[in-house]
């Protein structure tokens, strides 16, 4: 929720989609995650345990050198940043796209996972927080969506078009929300959680 809460601060700016439609603003933050699982399937990178159901942040195990090293990703991202500020013709969508691509990695590596700088294993950096202390790493990436999404619905009110009551509670729910409950299988399996409460 981390990296699609980013979706909202260029699109406090483009609520009428001048610059570009709303699903482009959540995809390129979450690219890199979409390239891993492409590159998971092809074999060139890998998660475990490969059981979601066994997964925790604890013990996830992610080898994604491609999507997410540091050299990589930020090729990739102004690679896809050119292609989109062509496409739509846009200097400015060309300098918020490469934005966006490059705030997952930093909040990544502030939050998330350590990042090599590139696939052959040079230095690694980032803090690491969920694989050693996950329930601070949510809390931290809780924090953060619910500062940028404070500012987006202020944002709004100030430009003279808030969101509906409804519409505030779908995006409390789901970027804070959501976050929160992941502290459930912060340290402990998703099949073991289940089996905690049915038995």
């Amino acid at each position: 929720m981390g990296h699609y809460v980013t979706a909202l601060i260029p699109y406090a700016y483009d609520s009428n989609r001048k610059i570009a439609p709303f699903w482009l603003f959540l995809l390129l933050p979450q690219l890199a995650d979409f390239l891993m699982l492409a590159f998971v399937f092809m074999g060139y990178e890998s998660i475990s345990p490969e059981n979601f159901f066994k997964v925790s942040f604890m013990n996830m195990q992610a080898e994604m050198h491609f999507s997410h090293d540091i050299l990589p990703l930020a090729l990739t991202a102004v690679i896809v940043s050119a292609i989109v500020g062509l496409l739509f013709k846009s200097k400015r969508l060309f300098f918020i796209a490469l934005g966006l691509m490059l705030l997952h990695e930093v909040l990544d590596m502030l939050v998330g996972f350590k990042h090599f700088l590139s696939p052959n294993h040079t230095q690694a950096f980032g803090l690491g927080l969920y694989n050693t202390m996950p329930i601070l790493g949510i809390a931290f990436e809780t924090i953060f969506c619910i500062l940028i999404l404070s500012w987006y619905l202020r944002k709004r009110e100030r430009l003279g078009y808030p969101l509906k009551t409804s519409a505030k509670i779908i995006l409390w729910g789901t970027l804070v929300g959501t976050t929160i409950a992941m502290t459930l299988i912060a340290k402990v399996p998703l099949a073991s959680l289940i089996s905690l409460q049915l038995g």
